[in-house]
């Protein structure tokens, strides 16, 4: 009886293995279908998936956007430096 079983189940796995495709990773193609390197991949896709921020073409809302991003980086430093500041005064060497 475990034979039996052993052998269905050995013949399920070998149908499955004799029907399920293999899925390899394939190398990205650029535009003129040229297999790309690793570093040209990582380009094609920055440049595919990613748009291009300037000030030149952003609406009101993105530039306040922009704005806001770049104060709140500000903020953070300084408060960043004034921990650091506040540590190097308290701290005895």
């Amino acid at each position: 009886m475990i034979n039996m079983r052993k052998r269905v189940w050995n013949e399920v796995y070998r149908v499955i293995r004799k029907t399920t495709k293999i899925n390899n990773d394939e190398f990205l193609r650029g535009d003129v279908n040229i297999t790309l390197s690793d570093n040209e991949s990582a380009k094609f896709l920055a440049d595919t998936f990613n748009i291009a921020d300037t000030e030149t073409t952003d609406n009101l809302y993105n530039k306040k956007l922009t704005k806001l991003a770049k104060y709140a980086a500000t903020v953070e430093l300084n408060n960043q430096l004034n921990d650091v500041i506040i540590r190097r005064a308290t701290s005895s060497y």
